[in-house]
């Protein structure tokens, strides 16, 4: 900490130091007195009021505690009488209890003792004394009135101990001979700091001066390799003048270094930019001619892209055409289909006409077999008729005729309805064959409606791709009106790259001069320089960090020509392609 203040701070330290001491000396001698004089102050008032107080309470409290005793011995009227007057006594004298020594102890102890004076006082214990019930009394005695005296007993106690204590304490500290002995002590120490600060301040300077002036002694040869840790130098003014020292060398020595580095970088770098400017000045000249041959080749271009756009213009009109064709031949097979559908359920409800009289047929033969069964009966009645026509004989001869007649009735209505059945057989044969030809003609007509839908389809698909290339036709003859525009733009802006191109070649030719001019400089200021003496360390480190950029820089320049190189060789290439 001393290290680090400033050389008028290290002499204002000393002598503070000094005057502490002196200080020091006189506030202890002073403090004794004072605190001497202070302890018998306290020792005289805690025992003149304090602990008189306190003695005057526990004399009471006895006095009260032998008044208990003797009642648990041999209670009588007048004891009872004379315990509670100094009950009494007890209670007033409470009140003067000090508070200021032992506030919390003190304050224990008045609660204790206003506890037994309540336990004391208590109605029912009090009424049982007066009255002569001393062994009720008495286990009042122990139950309520026993633990606040026990309680009162260990407080106040040790409230005599604390002031005992107290008084003990202020007595041991009026002997001096230890106060004595630390003022001595101090006082052998001050005279010792004033002496080591007195050396160190003297041994400090000297010593700062001597490297002070060795580092000028350096500077002045041109030596800028100055050496000092750091961590030993003061903060004050001669530390800090040491500071600028070494940050003035290194400084000089940092900026000497990078001079003496950039220069051979610059020296090394002057062949370099010779052959760049070299490699330049070929790749303008071959870019000025591979820009004439450029700007030839898009005149061509020109020339072809325009035949492109007619052409695109004559696609377009013919393209216009098959999408008007195209267009007339879907509303024709949407026509088409629409018929196809029309037909297909006009066959559907042919189709349901059949079927229905095919169920009529069906009806019809349940109506013939009726019939039959009508004729059966009527047969077999006329039968039953005869055989009693002639069981009657003369009389039943007429019914028996009637009866002939029924039963060939009967037997011409019963070939008549085979007949009909093998009619009606044959037209419900009809009726299904018809039914199975009209469901299978629905199907095909179903068939053929949903082909000549896909067929619409494929034709609206046509017609969109028609339309899409006669977009897409649009589109490229317009790209080829731009593109003549933009070939006729590159054309004439080969024609100022040409130009610049001849710019190129003659700024190349004068930054050769310069760099041979540069170099003849450079070589004249390294021989200044080396009179310098520098840090071996910081002068290859700036060596190699220029090393580094020189090698970058060199490399990004044979990049370049190698760049321009290729660049000539593949326009050579896409020259003839264009021509083509």
């Amino acid at each position: 900490m001393f290290k680090q203040l400033s050389i008028k701070g290290k002499m204002l330290s000393g002598f503070g130091i000094v005057i502490l001491m002196s200080l020091c000396i006189a506030a202890i001698a002073l403090y004794s007195m004072i605190n001497s004089s202070k302890i018998g102050m306290q020792i005289r008032v805690m025992i003149t009021q304090d602990v008189a107080t306190v003695f005057q309470v526990h004399r009471s409290y006895n006095a009260v505690h032998s008044w208990m005793h003797n009642l648990q011995v041999r209670p009588t009227p007048e004891l009872v009488r004379s315990g509670f007057a100094q009950v009494e006594e007890l209670d007033a004298v409470i009140d003067r209890l000090p508070h200021a020594n032992f506030p919390e102890l003190s304050q224990q102890v008045t609660t204790n003792l206003n506890n037994l004076i309540s336990a004391t006082n208590n109605s029912r214990f009090k009424s049982l004394l007066e009255s002569g019930q001393y062994e009720e009394a008495d286990r009042v005695f122990l139950q309520d009135v026993l633990p606040s005296l026990m309680a009162s007993n260990s407080s106040l106690s040790q409230l005599i101990y604390s002031y005992t204590s107290d008084v003990t304490d202020f007595v041991e500290h009026l002997d001096m001979t230890s106060q004595i002995y630390t003022t001595a002590i101090i006082t052998v120490i001050g005279v010792a700091l004033s002496l080591v600060c007195a050396y160190f301040i003297y041994s400090y300077i000297v010593e700062s001066t001597i490297q002070i002036k060795g580092f000028a002694r350096q500077i002045e040869h041109g030596d800028f390799n100055l050496r000092i840790d750091r961590k030993i130098i003061h903060h004050d003014e001669i530390g800090d003048i040491l500071v600028s020292f070494l940050d003035t060398a290194k400084t000089l020595n940092r900026a000497v270094a990078r001079t003496i580095a950039m220069s051979n970088t610059i020296e090394t770098n002057s062949s370099t930019l010779n052959e760049a400017s070299a490699a330049v000045t070929s790749g303008a000249k071959d870019i000025e001619q591979r820009a004439l041959t450029v700007a030839a080749a898009s005149d061509e271009m020109v020339s072809t892209t325009a035949d492109i756009a007619k052409n695109c213009h004559a696609a377009q009109e013919t393209s216009e055409t098959a999408r008007v064709e195209t267009n007339t031949g879907v509303d024709k097979v949407r026509q088409t289909v629409d018929n196809i559908k029309a037909q297909a359920d006009a066959t559907r409800d042919d189709a349901a006409k059949v079927i229905k009289l095919a169920e009529q047929s069906q009806h019809i033969s349940s109506i013939v077999g009726t019939i039959e069964d009508i004729a059966a009966q009527t047969n077999l009645l006329a039968l039953n008729a005869a055989i009693e026509a002639a069981r009657a004989g003369e009389a039943g001869r007429g019914f028996a005729v009637v009866a002939d007649e029924v039963r060939a009735l009967a037997s011409r209505t019963s070939a008549s309805t085979k007949e009909i059945s093998a009619m009606v057989a044959g037209v419900q044969a009809d009726a299904e064959a018809a039914t199975t030809s009209m469901t299978n003609s629905v199907e095909q007509m179903n068939v053929v409606a949903e082909e000549a839908s896909a067929l619409e389809d494929s034709l609206a698909k046509i017609r969109d791709a028609v339309n899409d290339v006669n977009s897409q036709i649009i589109q490229i003859a317009a790209a080829a009106e731009e593109q003549i525009n933009a070939t006729a733009e590159i054309s004439n802006n080969m024609q100022g790259i040409s130009e610049m191109a001849q710019q190129s070649v003659d700024v190349a030719d004068n930054a050769a001069d310069v760099s041979d001019y540069c170099k003849s400089l450079i070589e004249g200021l390294l021989q200044e320089l080396n009179f310098f003496t520098l840090d071996e360390a910081n002068l290859k480190k700036e060596d190699l960090t220029f090393r580094r950029i020189d090698k970058s820089v060199t490399h990004q320049i044979h990049q370049a020509v190698q760049q321009a190189n290729n660049a000539g060789t593949q326009g050579g290439g896409s020259a003839p392609q264009g021509n083509a």
